[in-house]
């Protein structure tokens, strides 16, 4: 399986890529808030933000972001 030429860079810091980071945290973060900490939040609120994110990484996959080293 090859990868892209600058992994780490595209890995961190594309649009895409950000967003399902961001995605993953929202879906994790009330579990850790509940179980870790004790302080219960709305789920509802989260799973909101995860879809937002999960748009966000899916719009990010179209827009030309310049160049992020790889060409």
């Amino acid at each position: 399986m090859r990868t892209v030429d600058n992994a780490t860079k595209v890995f961190f810091l594309s649009y895409s890529m950000i967003g399902y980071h961001l995605t993953g945290f929202c879906l994790l973060a009330p579990a850790v808030l509940y179980y870790g900490f004790g302080h219960e939040t709305d789920p509802n609120l989260w799973w909101l933000a995860a879809v937002g994110a999960w748009i966000f990484g899916t719009v990010g996959r179209i827009v030309k972001q310049g160049s992020l080293g790889g060409e």
